[in-house]
This record gives structure tokens, sequence and C-alpha cells, in this order.
């Protein structure tokens, strides 16, 4: 009798190998086509400057979340222990750093000069 591992390697062999798995990878391919199709789509409507902000934003959000992933990684393999505070001190940064930028005279659509960004490095010190 085998493992429960080896159950489930056997198991998801047999799903890759058969019609489940010609589906699945059809069906894949095909929503990433359509994504391809309306992400071109939208960047001709709105203009290759909108792909180029929602390409910052999403490096941003995935450097974050990778921070949070490694400190999460490394906790866990100190103490072998979960500890959820870690994510509470990067949600308290985040509302922190929040907070801070109307008081600095920061809103969207303002010009970038040395005065913006020592005000950016002031709030994103905390």
């Amino acid at each position: 009798m085998g493992t429960i591992g080896e159950a489930i390697r056997q198991r998801r062999s047999l799903l890759r190998s058969g019609g489940t798995g010609l589906i699945l990878n059809a069906g894949l391919v095909l929503l990433v086509a359509l994504f391809g199709i309306l992400l071109i789509q939208r960047i001709y409507d709105q203009g290759a400057s909108f792909f180029l902000q929602i390409l910052a934003f999403a490096l941003a959000n995935g450097g974050i979340y990778a921070l949070i992933a490694l400190g999460y990684t490394m906790v866990y393999g100190i103490i072998e222990l979960i500890n959820f505070a870690h994510g509470d001190v990067f949600a308290f940064g985040t509302f922190l750093s929040a907070s801070l930028i109307p008081i600095f005279g920061l809103a969207e659509g303002q010009a970038f000069g040395p005065g913006t960004a020592l005000a950016l490095v002031v709030v994103f010190v905390p």
C-alpha cells in the first residue's frame, strides 16, 4: 500500500494524460488568449499610458505581497509557528502612510518636484 502522496501523484497524472487533461489545457489556452485580446483592446482604446500605469500598480502590489510572504516564510522557518502579527505591522504602516499623505500636501495630478520627492520620503519612512 502506497502513501497518500503517491496516490495523489497518480491521480494527477491520470487527469493530465486523459481527456480531462486535454480539456483543461485547451480551456486554459483559451482563457489566456481571451485575456490577451481584452488587454490589447483596452490598450488600443485608452492608450499605452493606461497600460503602463496598471503595470506599475501591479508590480507595486506584487512587491508588497512578496515582502509579506517572505516575512511569513522567514518567521515560520525560524520559530516554526505562524505569527500573523507580521501582516499587522504592514497594515499599520500602510494606514499611517495613507494618513500622512494629505498632511504633506500630496495630491493626484500634482507636478513632481524636489518638494514632492521630499514629502514622499517623509511619508514612506514609517
